[in-house]
C-alpha cells in the first residue's frame, strides 16, 4: 500500500497535525489537503476517480483560464459516525512516521470547497462553486453566494448548475455521472455562466418584493414540515422518498431565526420578505451544522420549493 501515499521522503517532516477528536469540523488549507493520505483501489487508482486536489485544481486552472478569478474561499473537512467508512481516518503506521494526528497520516474522505469567482462581484454577492466530496460520490453546484453570510444560492435553473455522480430521492438532475463528466459539463456551462448568475440576481430581487404575513408564514412553515413528516413516515400511505427542505431540529431553528426577523425593528411584526425566508434557511446549510453530503440536495429541494409555490421559474 505504500505506493498509495504521496512521496514525501524528500520533503521535510513537519508538526502538522489534523485532530477531529475535539472538533468534527476543521478548516484546512490546499497544502494540507495535497499532503493528506490518498486512498486508492487495489489498482492503485483513485476511488472517486480523482482525488480531492485533484479535482479542485482543475476547477481552478480552468476557471483562470477563462479569467473568472478563482480563490477558495472555503476548505474543511468532516468527521462523521459512519464506523465503516468514516468520514476522516488515522493511520497507525504513517502516524510512527510523521506523529500523531499528522496530515500525512489522515485520510480526508468528507471535504467541502467554496471557489469564489470574484469576475462579477457586487455589493451583496459573489459568484461561487461549491463542492462537496464524501463517501457518497461527488457534487458540485454553481451560483451567486451572499457575502455576508457565505450562504449559496441556487435558485433558477438549478438543473443546468448542479451536478452529481449518484441519485437523491426526488431530486431529478444530470446524476450518475462520473467526476470526468461532471467536469466536462462545468467546463461547457462557463460559457453561460454570466447569463445564469445575472438570472439569479433577477429573483433575488423579485424575492425582495414579495412580503409575507404572519398567516403567508405558518402557511409556508406547516408546508415544510408536511414535506419533512411524509419523508419521515412509516406509514406506507403517507411516505413520500423525497429529500426534504429542512429536518426537524432545522425546522426549529429555522422557526426561531424568522421569528425574531419578523419581530425586529425593522419589520415590526408586519411581515418579512421572501428573501429573508430564503436566507433564513440557506444561513442552516453550513457543513459545521449539517451532514456534507445534505448540504446541497437540501439546497437544491428548498430552491424547487419556492420555485413552484411563488411560480419563480418563469424568470
Amino acid at each position: 500500500m505504500e505506493n498509495q501515499v504521496q512521496n514525501f521522503e524528500n520533503q521535510e517532516i513537519k508538526a502538522d497535525v489534523l485532530d477531529f477528536t475535539k472538533n468534527k469540523v476543521l478548516d484546512i488549507t490546499l497544502d494540507q489537503l495535497k499532503r493528506s493520505h490518498k486512498e486508492n483501489n487495489i489498482f492503485g487508482n483513485p476511488i472517486t476517480g480523482m482525488h480531492h486536489i485533484d479535482i479542485i485544481n482543475n476547477i481552478m486552472e480552468n476557471c483562470d483560464k477563462n479569467k473568472l478569478h478563482p480563490e477558495i474561499y472555503d476548505l474543511f473537512a468532516a468527521q462523521n459516525t459512519d464506523r465503516a467508512c468514516p468520514g476522516v481516518s488515522v493511520l497507525p503506521r504513517m502516524e510512527d512516521k510523521y506523529g500523531k494526528n499528522a496530515v500525512e497520516a489522515t485520510i480526508l474522505r468528507r471535504v467541502f470547497a467554496n471557489i469564489r469567482l470574484s469576475i462579477w462581484d457586487d455589493e451583496t454577492f459573489t459568484t461561487n462553486i461549491a463542492f462537496a466530496f464524501h463517501q457518497k460520490g461527488i457534487q458540485l453546484a454553481i451560483g451567486n453566494m451572499v457575502m455576508v453570510c457565505h450562504n449559496q444560492v441556487l435558485l433558477g435553473k438549478s438543473d443546468s448548475m448542479f451536478f452529481s455522480t449518484y441519485n437523491e430521492p426526488g431530486i431529478n438532475y444530470k446524476a450518475t455521472l462520473d467526476i470526468y463528466g461532471i467536469l466536462k459539463s462545468f467546463n461547457s456551462l462557463i460559457n453561460q455562466l454570466e447569463e445564469l448568475i445575472y438570472r439569479q440576481r433577477e429573483i433575488y430581487h423579485k424575492l425582495i418584493g414579495i412580503q409575507l404575513s404572519t398567516e403567508d408564514l405558518y402557511a409556508l412553515i406547516g408546508a415544510l414540515s408536511t414535506l419533512r413528516i411524509k419523508a419521515d413516515t412509516r406509514n406506507f400511505n403517507l411516505k413520500n422518498h423525497k429529500t426534504y427542505p429542512l429536518g426537524q431540529s432545522q425546522l426549529n431553528k429555522f422557526v426561531e431565526n424568522i421569528t425574531l426577523k419578523f419581530m425586529s425593528d425593522e419589520n415590526k411584526g408586519k411581515s418579512v420578505s421572501l428573501w429573508d425566508v430564503y436566507n433564513s434557511v440557506t444561513d442552516l446549510y453550513k457543513g459545521n451544522l449539517m451532514e456534507i453530503p445534505n448540504i446541497l440536495p437540501q439546497n437544491i429541494a428548498f430552491s424547487r420549493f419556492l420555485e413552484d409555490r411563488y411560480m419563480l421559474k418563469s424568470i
